[in-house]
Formats: structure tokens, sequence, C-alpha cells
């Protein structure tokens, strides 16, 4: 992941690999955890 500036900013990932079910997405700022969030994979 590269630096960037202050602002907002969105990061996208694809989902193909994962299996149904609940995942968790962790960020972490200067190896800080700053938030962690749901993710529901439904096919």
């Amino acid at each position: 992941m590269k630096n960037r500036n202050a602002g907002a900013h969105t990061i996208s990932t694809t989902v193909d690999n994962l299996s149904s079910g609940i995942y968790f997405a962790k960020l972490s700022i200067d190896a800080i955890e700053k938030e962690i969030s749901k993710v529901v994979v439904l096919r």
C-alpha cells in the first residue's frame, strides 16, 4: 500500500476467491488499529 495524502479514500478489492460467510476487514495506521468492519459475502 502506498502513502496517501489526508482526506477521504476508497480501497477496493475482489471477493471472488472467498466462500460465503462473515469476514472482518481491519484498518490499521502505523500499526495502530483504527477500525474493524464486518463484511458479509453471499453466493
